[in-house]
């Protein structure tokens, strides 16, 4: 597993995991796999019951993929711009964005779970300050919990594992990932 940042620039904004096994890290997986057609239709016949009695009700597997397309587009235009690293409100900053993975926690925490969201598109992150966050996963969420979807339990799995080996790097606060690079 390894830190991999997202943008050259503003690369203590935002980062990803990269899996051992896995050939792209977590934040270029999931846009490659929503911008591709093949894999959308495959994972919306595999889903159709969720797609249509589930959480959204959509009507058909053919309409949810162009419609996913265009998600794509709109949560990555805006992760984007959050990202900018010219954030000095906090209506610019990542934070803005991400929410606590749990509804109900009102809080901000050290190393949270969070998530950031269009329609039924997920990023899960952890939280490591208002404008630094490390992409653990994705999912395309047509269910109302995690827990009712082996592909969603996957990615909390992933939360907790990316969380763990945060800590035990060290990386606690976005000063951390500096601290990380010159020790490379």
């Amino acid at each position: 597993m390894k830190l991999v940042p997202i943008f050259a620039r503003t690369k203590h904004t935002l980062l990803a995991i990269q899996f051992e096994d896995e050939v792209d890290d977590e934040f270029t997986k999931a846009f490659r796999q929503w911008n591709d057609i093949a894999y959308l239709r495959s994972f919306f016949k595999t889903h159709e019951n969720d797609l249509i009695d589930g959480f959204y009700t959509w009507p058909d597997s053919q309409t949810a993929v162009f419609h996913t397309l265009t998600l794509t587009q709109e949560l990555e235009d805006l992760v984007f711009n959050k990202a900018n690293g010219r954030a000095h409100e906090i209506s610019d900053m990542l934070q803005d964005i991400f929410k606590p993975l749990n509804n109900f926690e009102l809080n901000v925490q050290e190393l949270q779970k969070s998530k950031t969201s269009k329609q039924w598109l997920r990023l899960y992150a952890i939280r490591i300050s208002r404008q630094c966050y490390v992409i653990t996963g994705s999912a395309i969420k047509l269910v109302k919990l995690m827990n009712e979807r082996e592909h969603l339990k996957k990615e909390l799995h992933k939360l907790e594992r990316v969380k763990q080996y945060l800590i035990e790097i060290g990386l606690l606060d976005e000063w951390d990932v500096e601290f990380l690079e010159l020790k490379k």
